[in-house]
């Protein structure tokens, strides 16, 4: 055979650090997905923590308006049986 049977130790060389680019890369895209699939977890949980909110705030002006409602049939209740 002519030639060299196996490439230059220059070229392995060259060969291996494009594999571990390949790695770094790899994991880099890796680590890229995982955050976005918490951060868009993130986003499901805090879309559902604000509609939580929504609801709350209505619940707490039901129970105010119900409290308002209550105190003026019982204000002048009170003051007519104690003659204010």
């Amino acid at each position: 055979m002519s030639g060299e049977a196996f490439p230059s130790k220059e070229l392995l060389e060259v060969i291996r650090g494009q594999a571990r680019m390949e790695e770094k890369l790899d994991s880099y895209l890796r680590t890229q997905t995982d955050m976005r699939a918490t951060v868009d977890k993130h986003g499901v949980d805090i879309a559902d923590l604000k509609s939580k909110r929504t609801a709350d705030k209505a619940y707490v002006a039901g129970a105010a308006s119900i409290a308002g409602i209550g105190m003026g049939f019982l204000v002048p209740y009170v003051k007519a049986k104690l003659g204010i």
